[in-house]
């Protein structure tokens, strides 16, 4: 039998913050969400939204690491923050500060012409 010591929060029974009793993932980010059946963490509802399914009736977790959008682009990519990884909903459209590329109207940051 496996014996796996139990953190702080949950031998005292009080976290101030959220915490998860299966992983013993504690965050401070009320934004963030966390799947208590897969332990994922999420940036957003949103993000946890879109990593459930219905599968015969019932809400599945899917694997952020998978989850592919229709034009094959990834819908996740993950952050590492000082409490642990944290998934978020990759934004795909075409940022209009890239830095690859030429400048947009030809004019720098500063205003001046190139």
């Amino acid at each position: 039998m496996d014996t796996v010591s139990a953190c702080a929060e949950c031998v005292e029974g009080y976290s101030p913050n959220p915490h998860c009793r299966d992983c013993h993932r504690t965050w401070t980010r009320h934004s963030e969400a966390h799947c208590t059946t897969c332990c994922n963490h999420f940036s957003s509802d949103h993000g946890f939204d879109l990593h459930l399914a219905p599968v015969r009736g019932e809400d599945a977790c899917f694997d952020p690491a998978t989850i592919v959008r229709s034009d094959g682009t990834m819908m996740f990519e993950i952050l590492e923050r000082n409490h642990g990884p944290v998934w978020r909903v990759a934004d795909s459209r075409e940022h209009p500060f890239a830095t690859s590329g030429e400048p947009l109207n030809g004019v720098n940051s500063a205003g001046a012409e190139l």
